[in-house]
């Protein structure tokens, strides 16, 4: 016959959230830009469509081996991120490797770029 008492209830809690802290730990930014300017380059062989949620609810298509491209809006204007947050995935999924360039894109008034890209 298992019993259980209080003791083992804690301690199976604690490894619980002890996990899921260290797994939050793993997949989350250390640092944000704020005012950053963001890039993308595709170096599939095909066609990839990026998707943005933030700053701004916008779509782009890009073929295969191309970039880097500033990210901009429909009317053209650099997009800067005021958090230095971008929420982006890819359609088909791709994994997209990010990183910030403090020197990229300085000389658009941003504070460097999330250069990302797909390959």
């Amino acid at each position: 016959m298992n019993i259980i008492t209080k003791s083992s209830i804690s301690t199976g809690v604690a490894a619980l959230l002890v996990g899921a802290a260290l797994m939050g730990a793993a997949t989350a930014r250390a640092e944000t830009w704020p005012g950053s300017c963001a890039d993308f380059t595709n170096n599939t062989g095909t066609t990839v469509t990026l998707v943005m949620t933030y700053p701004s609810l916008l779509h782009w298509d890009f073929a295969g081996h191309t970039g880097p491209f500033k990210l901009m809006d429909k009317e053209g204007n650099i997009l800067i991120s005021p958090t230095g947050d971008w929420i982006v995935h890819t359609d088909p999924e791709d994994y997209i490797t990010r990183v910030h360039n403090g020197l990229a894109n300085l000389h658009s008034g941003c504070n460097g770029s999330e250069e990302m890209t797909v390959n």
